[in-house]
């Protein structure tokens, strides 16, 4: 087996949304909804709250009921699935944390328009994204990750948890643990869509490593979740391995 990378990313939780519709046109934000992905941009997501009716033209709306309020994310995005967008911002927040990261969105603004994806984050709320294709998306890939339900990442992970060395193999990786004495640990891998590769119990870690071995399956290397639960606390962070 070859020495190799794993970088860690941890997931955030969504307890709040804040929007404010383009200027005089709330109602071409009826249907649009709130989502999040825990693996790449252009995976799976689920939704966190729709817009069922007109919100308040020229003002904030603030939503806390959630969907999905249980999970944790590394993207969220507005999804307009019939508006060209016209959303001026929009904000997440993780508990009392406004979420800040790389925008993403659908390319291409009507007329050629300077008034991109992008403006729906610039903390502007008379710029806005005005889309040239009617089911249009703008989001944001989550900086900073750090759980806020349970511990943080580095309570059961390794305290190099960010950049740790790994052992990989064909059919096997060695992920660091934190030191828990007296306790166990199951750590269990995770491809993007939620399907389980494989799982270890590990007793008494002192600074080391529990192997994950994926049977028959091949691990690839590529970006996968990773699940270490210890009485009940639980962590889940995004990974991605390569050499």
């Amino acid at each position: 087996m070859a020495d190799t990378t794993v970088m860690f990313t941890a997931l955030r939780t969504i307890t709040k949304i804040r929007f404010y519709p383009r200027p005089d046109m709330a109602a071409r934000m009826t249907g649009g909804y709130f989502e999040g992905t825990q693996g790449a941009v252009d995976g799976q997501y689920v939704k966190l709250y729709t817009i069922n009716s007109d919100p308040a033209n020229n003002a904030w709306t603030e939503v806390t009921t959630l969907q999905n309020a249980n999970l944790g994310f590394t993207a969220v995005r507005y999804h307009s699935p019939a508006g060209f967008g016209n959303v001026a911002e929009v904000e997440f927040y993780s508990g009392g944390i406004k979420l800040t990261g790389t925008p993403f969105g659908t390319a291409g603004t009507w007329n050629n328009s300077p008034a991109d994806f992008t403006k729906v984050f610039d903390g502007d709320v008379t710029t806005y994204f005005d889309c040239s294709q009617a089911d249009a998306y703008a989001g944001i890939v989550i900086s900073g990750g750090a759980t806020t339900r349970g511990p943080r990442p580095a309570a059961l992970l390794h305290s190099s948890a960010r950049m740790a060395n790994v052992v990989f193999g064909k059919t096997a990786i060695r992920i660091p643990l934190q030191e828990i004495t007296g306790k166990t640990m199951t750590v269990s891998l995770y491809d993007l869509r939620g399907n389980l590769i494989c799982t270890a119990d590990a007793e008494n870690i002192d600074d080391a490593r529990v192997k994950l071995s994926g049977g028959n399956s091949r691990i690839i290397r590529g970006e996968y979740l990773i699940q270490v639960r210890s009485g009940r606390q639980t962590v889940i962070q995004r990974i991605g391995i390569a050499e």
